[in-house]
């Protein structure tokens, strides 16, 4: 049984979202290539020019609001929108923006990553 390229791009994904964020902070190059993966244009996003200035610096450092928000930055620069099944997620620190995004990236359906 061989498994599709499009559930190997997605487990993929999630793995390059788990292993950016474990580094505590945004990594643009990161976002970048799972966009890619994803088939999205990630610099089409209102989200990536403020995801391009927070490169690589410490969640630690950033003020609440802005680490509220990396979740659904993410979530918007990776072109998961509105109309996603995950859209209604209320993302927190507290639960960590590695799980909202895998998440969503696992809401994705596979014919988006064909």
């Amino acid at each position: 049984m061989t498994v599709s390229l499009s559930i190997l791009k997605k487990q993929a994904a999630q793995l390059a979202v788990k292993r950016m964020l474990a580094k505590n902070c945004v990594d643009i190059c990161d976002v970048r290539f799972i966009a890619d993966a994803l088939g999205r244009q990630c610099e089409r996003s209102a989200s990536y020019p403020v995801l391009r200035l927070l490169h690589l610096v410490q969640f630690s450092k950033m003020s609440p609001e802005l680490r509220e928000a990396i979740p659904g930055m993410l979530a918007d620069t990776l072109g998961i929108g509105e109309e996603s099944p995950v859209a209604e997620v209320q993302p927190t620190m507290a639960e960590g923006p590695q799980a909202v995004v895998g998440a969503c990236v696992e809401a994705l359906p596979s014919s988006e990553l064909a």
